[in-house]
């Protein structure tokens, strides 16, 4: 698969996630979430993505441990493409 296309397919399946979270907002109380969202402080996304991040790279990486542990030959790449998937 070349690079664009998992891009966009990548960017299709945020902005569906992001859709599915508002509907959710909307179907349990639209004006709470509004109002939680007013309150947070967003000077601090930037920190909570970039731990998100680094626990998924974590997780990769101790993902890629176990296949070395139980002897399954999979390069860096693919491990990476099978540990997605799982998502």
């Amino acid at each position: 698969m070349r690079p664009q296309h998992l891009t966009r397919r990548l960017v299709m399946i945020a902005g569906l996630g992001a859709l599915v979270a508002v509907g959710l907002a909307a179907a349990a109380n639209l004006p709470a979430t509004v109002e939680a969202l007013g309150r947070f402080h967003w000077r601090l996304l930037p920190l909570v993505v970039g731990a998100t991040l680094g626990n998924y790279v974590l997780r990769f990486l101790k993902w890629h441990y176990y296949l070395r542990v139980l002897a399954i030959p999979l390069g860096a790449r693919p491990s990476l493409l099978v540990f997605l998937a799982g998502f």
